[in-house]
């Protein structure tokens, strides 16, 4: 890492050789198969979640009923 001379930091990749040997024993959580037939849930506006999470707003198709949450 480095800060380039306008100040902004800048992050090199990382070659084979650099990943030291304790990374690559990590066990990494595998991602969501098949995640766009997933039903997700929103607490929000659709149009409030989509400008805040711009990727991933979008997947979250139904509105998460609060108040049925806060009755039970």
């Amino acid at each position: 890492m480095r800060l380039d001379d306008g100040g902004d930091l800048v992050i090199s990749p990382l070659t084979a050789e650099d990943v030291p040997a304790e990374a690559t024993a990590l066990k990494l959580s595998p991602r969501i198969r098949d995640l766009g037939k997933i039903t997700l849930y929103r607490a929000g506006s659709r149009a409030q979640i989509e400008a805040d999470f711009p990727h991933t707003g979008p997947l979250l198709t139904r509105k998460l009923n609060t108040d049925l949450i806060a009755e039970h």
